[in-house]
């Protein structure tokens, strides 16, 4: 995840949830903080259903190795309106 503002990525060292709560049962809603710039914004972290994730490890266009969770194909993402 990336700062929609300045593109840094958002991670311990450069972001704080500011604001956590339950949605629904599947979501949680939370307000993250950009420590480089200040800018604040929400995301939405919803369960997955079992078996929808899977940890793979191969390499990439540029030769870099990835190691890490991909979502399988047929478990579509969750857009809101």
């Amino acid at each position: 995840m990336h700062c929609p503002c300045c593109d840094t990525e958002a991670n311990r060292q450069n972001c704080r949830v500011t604001q956590s709560r339950n949605d629904t049962i599947e979501s949680k809603i939370r307000q993250r903080k950009c420590l480089s710039c200040g800018h604040k914004w929400w995301t939405c972290e919803v369960d997955l259903p079992p078996g929808s994730v899977r940890y793979v490890q191969f390499e990439d266009d540029e030769d870099n190795l990835y190691n890490g969770p991909i979502r399988l194909t047929g478990f579509k993402r969750v857009t809101f309106s």
